[in-house]
């Protein structure tokens, strides 16, 4: 019995996530797929506050704060501004206005 409830907690635990995790890497790039695998302490963290009623310290709050945020901030898109060429390029002269 004891055998087959420690396999249970090896699928649970290690099998599903890691299968899941290789699974999203299709949809999601490696850079914003790594750090959004940091939320795996925040959520033990809320899990730890919510079913064992662990109070993290202020640098565990703060370090929550900064994965968020860093999630936050890979997933918004910003919209390059576009170039302008005041004049066609002609060959050996440099393309565009350069301002000092």
């Amino acid at each position: 019995m004891a055998v087959l409830l420690m396999m249970s907690l090896a699928v649970v635990t290690t099998l599903i996530p890691n299968l899941s995790y290789l699974e999203g890497l299709k949809y999601v790039e490696t850079g914003k797929a790594a750090v959004m695998l940091a939320t795996e302490s925040v959520m033990a963290t809320i899990f730890g506050l919510l079913l064992f009623k662990e109070v993290p310290t202020i640098w565990g709050f703060i370090g929550m704060c900064l994965v968020v945020a860093a999630i936050v901030l890979l997933n918004v898109r910003v919209k390059p501004e576009p170039v302008t060429i005041s004049k066609p390029a002609i060959k050996g002269e440099p393309v565009g206005e350069i301002s000092k």
